[in-house]
């Protein structure tokens, strides 16, 4: 994936995400239970040293790894991962629009 791509997605990301539907959230994590929870078992989500540690990071994340694996997610994919992530795991405080 291209820098100018990631950094796309990511500053659309920042822009629109505000507090997400119900609906974003369930798709989120059809996406990730059926892409990404092989790997990531419930423990990378609470470890101490976490590399994520925002809302911006979480997203970033999230870009690099479907990329890594080859899912070629859209932004709104991307956001709904994050959306559901934030809600199960992490708990940011979410932008305002």
């Amino acid at each position: 994936m291209r820098k100018t791509h990631l950094l796309g997605i990511l500053l659309g990301l920042g822009i629109s995400a505000s507090q997400p539907q119900a609906g974003e959230v369930y798709r989120g994590m059809l996406l990730y239970e059926n892409n990404c929870h092989a790997c990531h078992y419930r423990f990378l989500h609470h470890r101490p040293q976490r590399k994520v540690r925002s809302l911006g990071e979480l997203a970033r994340q999230i870009v690099i790894w479907q990329a890594e694996v080859g899912l070629d997610w859209n932004a709104e994919d991307i956001a709904d991962v994050q959306a559901y992530l934030n809600r199960r795991y992490y708990r940011f405080p979410q932008l305002t629009p």
